[in-house]
């Protein structure tokens, strides 16, 4: 078709939406209408996409602001890594991050025992708090501080743990980057080794406990014998024969009464 009067003197720019009905014959300035409903649709979504860019570099930055403002511990020096830690050290300062909650333990004397398992970026362990007050200390997702601490062995795993001399807080970090390998608290044969070499072994049955202490190189005389005298019976109570004590009479010395008196 022809175009029509508004198109023929010159190419149009934008064609404006009160001319829809003048328009209507003319293809040409329906194919520009369309384009410029799309274009300026497709300008709308850049800009709404544009500042949502914006607000999330901004949200970006003031996160880096306040990790350089508040450094993790793990640039703090004095704290020990978990994947570091070795049976029977003392004096541990170190972090973590609490994973989950072990069931809390009484002991005979009615002190509580608490226990999770914490991480940081080298590793995982077993945390275990000795005559804890109460039983929710801390929630998984909580970063700890401890100072102080001890490691033991228990049932061949290899804990951390806080007793009188130690201490531990929360820490006002809210994010920390963590591993739960290598887990320091699974069971390992050696440290099961070492934890049986530290109990005392009970006497084979049948044993007289009295000789396997004593031995057959032990050279100690029984109790109440001098050297070079034959061994003696101790006299039995006065109360049992009815009579009076019996008496020893040593040479150079007054009498006196071995037994009950």
């Amino acid at each position: 078709r022809a175009p029509c009067e508004i198109c023929a003197p010159r190419p149009p720019v934008i064609p404006c939406v009160l001319y829809i009905c003048a328009l209507g014959n003319c293809c040409l300035c329906v194919t520009f209408l369309l384009v410029s409903y799309l274009s300026s649709f497709v300008i709308l979504l850049l800009l709404s996409l544009q500042r949502k860019i914006n607000t999330l570099c901004s949200l970006v930055t003031m996160a880096a602001n306040h990790v350089h403002m508040h450094p993790p511990p793990q640039q703090n020096d004095g704290y020990v890594k978990i994947a570091s830690l070795q049976p029977q050290m003392n004096c541990i300062n170190t972090y973590g991050i609490v994973l989950e909650n072990h069931p809390v333990r009484r002991l005979a004397n009615g002190s509580l025992v608490v226990s999770m398992r914490i991480a940081d970026p080298s590793g995982s362990i077993i945390f275990t708090i000795m005559n804890a007050e109460v039983q929710d200390l801390f929630e998984p997702g909580d970063i700890i501080k401890i100072k102080n601490g001890f490691t033991n062995i228990y049932r061949g795993m290899l804990n951390l743990s806080c007793g009188r001399q130690g201490e531990f807080m929360k820490s006002g970090d809210f994010m920390l980057v963590y591993s739960e390998t290598p887990n320091m608290s699974e069971f390992n044969s050696e440290y099961a080794a070492m934890e049986r070499a530290r109990k005392p072994s009970p006497p084979p049955e049948g044993e007289n406990t009295t000789q396997s202490n004593s031995g057959p190189g032990d050279s100690r005389r029984p109790q109440g014998v001098r050297p070079g005298m034959p061994p003696h019976k101790r006299p039995p109570p006065g109360h049992q024969t009815g009579g009076p004590p019996h008496k020893r009479q040593d040479a150079g010395a007054g009498g006196h009464y071995r037994g009950r008196p």
